[in-house]
């Protein structure tokens, strides 16, 4: 897999491994194989409809998982209190790490459930941070 463009973090070029991100790919791609490939054995064996296994076993929770990512990264990069800079001049690497995004607590047992990723400003401070 070839390399598309550099990553600029903090000054930085980082030209992406290559072979991490193709056994990245192989691997989402496997799973979802096996959980597709799952739905229709069970759906083959215990002799349930396999198109309502799929539709309620694959695609509802695809359509909401992308409902909710879209939102939350929606959410975080374009509240009214993000800055937005009209030139690179303008935008320092500090700052722009730290007003790029807004910081968002739900409710405790909701926060957790989410893994706290509307809690987002620390991983555009340093993007080692996953969340």
């Amino acid at each position: 897999m070839a390399c598309i463009g550099r990553i600029e973090t903090a000054g930085k070029h980082v030209t992406p491994d290559a072979f991490s991100y193709t056994w990245d790919s192989l691997l989402v791609s496997a799973f979802g194989i096996l959980w597709v490939g799952g739905l229709v054995v069970w759906g083959i064996y215990s002799g349930k409809s396999i198109g309502s296994l799929l539709v309620f076993g694959f695609v509802v929770p695809f359509f909401l998982w992308n409902c909710l990512m879209g939102f939350v990264i929606y959410v975080q990069h374009t509240h009214p209190r993000v800055a937005w800079y009209e030139r690179r001049d303008e935008w320092s690497a500090n700052a722009g790490y730290a007003t790029t995004t807004v910081h968002i607590k739900l409710m405790r047992p909701l926060d957790g459930l989410i893994h706290y990723i509307l809690e987002h400003g620390a991983h555009h401070v340093n993007m080692g941070i996953p969340l």
